[in-house]
């Protein structure tokens, strides 16, 4: 935040012991030191706000000198826990002024009809491009009770407001390194006249994952 001169971090914190799981915010002065924001955590998601339950945080950024944040949810009334991507905006941490629709729903293709894991939102010459990883299914619960994310791929939407958008013809978009469905976490940044993507995936000569660079350039198929 230039204003105010400092870095914000916004994660998803687990307590697998007690089943907890909530929003947390750090702050920092100078991008290394980090300290807990006297307003984390800012969301118990565990609880549902407005009838919408959230699963985890997506992206946080500025927009206009307010803080513009995503976040997983769904409608607690719909009986299906498809985890979409709800905006939020404030100008304090100390209240948040929650959407109550999702700005971008779950599928309905295959690709991303379970929900989304992650997202990066870059402007680019009038239009903002949002990256994300989508899922297919969620995974069988784990000794803690948790479920996860599987079969992700990466996809795109566009908007001119921030608020209706759009997805791309030709998602899901094939940036995995070698198997599909492995990817995590995307992230993105505005560089000239292209945006370079960041990519957590799964490498198979490290039997491990790890950070892939991608180029993408608006316009260019």
């Amino acid at each position: 935040d230039p204003q105010r001169q400092r870095y914000y971090l916004m994660y998803h914190g687990l307590n697998y012991e007690k089943s907890k799981i909530k929003l947390g915010l750090l702050e920092s002065e100078d991008g290394i030191s980090w300290d807990n924001s006297p307003h984390s955590p800012l969301l118990d998601l565990g609880n549902a706000v407005q009838n919408t339950s959230y699963c985890w945080p997506l992206t946080l950024g500025i927009n206009n000198s307010k803080f513009q944040g995503f976040l997983a949810g769904f409608d607690i009334s719909s009986g299906d826990m498809r985890c979409e991507i709800y905006g939020f905006h404030t100008t304090n941490f100390s209240e948040l002024t929650l959407d109550d629709k999702p700005l971008l729903a779950a599928g309905p293709k295959r690709y991303d009809k379970a929900g989304f894991t992650s997202a990066a939102v870059v402007d680019f010459e009038g239009v903002q491009y949002l990256f994300y990883t989508g899922f297919r299914r969620w995974s069988e619960e784990d000794d803690y009770g948790f479920v996860y994310a599987k079969d992700i791929s990466l996809g795109l939407a566009t908007s001119t407001d921030g608020v209706n958008w759009t997805k791309d013809a030709q998602n899901p978009i094939p940036a995995h390194h070698e198997y599909e469905g492995y990817l995590s976490n995307v992230n993105a940044q505005r560089v000239g006249s292209r945006i370079h993507l960041w990519i957590s995936d799964y490498y198979p000569e490290t039997e491990s994952h790890a950070v892939g660079y991608f180029i993408y350039e608006p316009g260019i198929e």
